[in-house]
């Protein structure tokens, strides 16, 4: 591919992130290729299904994932607790709730391979840092992959985004409260319908 093409088709995931955070994956295209900066033909060129666009923008997040989990993992050996604190903090920046539609799929639907793929990626390294961190006594033992991820992607909804403006030093507090709820040595959490470690 072309550098000005992958340009373009970068251009095109980065709107799609915005704006599926602030509309929903029910955005209209024309918006995400606006605010790329292209027409909706090279938009279509690049993608051609919303589903495309969305199992793109899915893949670009889950990516970075991956990378941020894969710093936290080395970090959490020289400097546990601000490397555990980083990561979460790193992750709540990826903006999860972009792609949050795309990672939960409808019943009697599969995500597409490549969504898969790095779904699976992500799972596994983010995983392995929550071990570490539970050995590091940063995390308690009840608090799984799934729950842990959907946290951090709440945390990244719009209402949390604009908080901060109107009350600041918010963020900060919020993030603290989380990581002291996931301590080890809070109390144990209720039931959930998810199962154990989700």
């Amino acid at each position: 591919m072309r550098a000005d093409a992958l340009r373009r088709r970068e251009a095109l995931i980065t709107a799609a992130r915005e704006q599926f955070l602030r509309h929903g994956d029910a955005v209209a295209l024309e918006a995400v290729a606006a605010r790329a900066g292209v027409g909706i033909a090279t938009l279509y060129r690049n993608f051609p299904s919303r589903q495309d666009l969305i199992d793109a923008t899915a893949c670009a997040v889950l990516a970075d994932m991956l990378r941020v989990a894969q710093v936290a993992r080395v970090g959490l050996g020289s400097d546990p607790d601000g490397a555990w604190r980083t990561f979460v903090a790193d992750l709540v920046d990826l903006r999860l709730g972009s792609v949050i539609t795309a990672l939960t799929h409808a019943p009697g639907t599969d995500p597409s391979p490549q969504v898969t793929e790095a779904q699976g990626r992500a799972e596994r390294e983010i995983d392995s840092v929550l071990v570490l961190a539970r050995k590091a006594g940063l995390l308690r033992e009840d608090v799984g992959l799934t729950e842990f991820v959907l946290v951090v992607a709440h945390l990244s909804q719009p209402p949390t985004l604009r908080t901060p403006g109107a009350f600041p030093g918010f963020s900060a507090r919020l993030m603290a409260m989380l990581l002291a709820g996931m301590r080890p040595d809070g109390t144990p959490l209720p039931d959930s319908e998810a199962g154990p470690g989700c």
